[in-house]
């Protein structure tokens, strides 16, 4: 699109030496801002990944509380003399 640009203003006569640097210059921050997008999309996968770990995790914690709960009062029952 920025070649478009510029063939066009060249055309028209228009594009000196500042606007094919300008030009060139946009065209270079459009790369970093599309390294950019690549970046924060593969940070978000990370951040999803890593939040459904810990939602495993958090969802897998009550049971493993009610089986050290029932492995605490068998052994409390165990420990009482009848």
């Amino acid at each position: 699109m920025l070649e478009y640009l510029y063939n066009q203003l060249k055309w028209e006569g228009l594009a000196t030496k500042k606007d094919i640097y300008r030009i060139i210059e946009q065209a270079g921050k459009l790369r970093n801002l599309d390294q950019t997008l690549f970046d924060t999309a593969g940070e978000i996968g990370r951040l999803s990944s890593a939040k459904a770990h810990l939602e495993k995790d958090v969802d897998e914690l009550p049971r493993k509380v009610n089986e050290y709960d029932a492995i605490f009062l068998d052994r409390i029952q165990q420990a009482r003399p009848f």
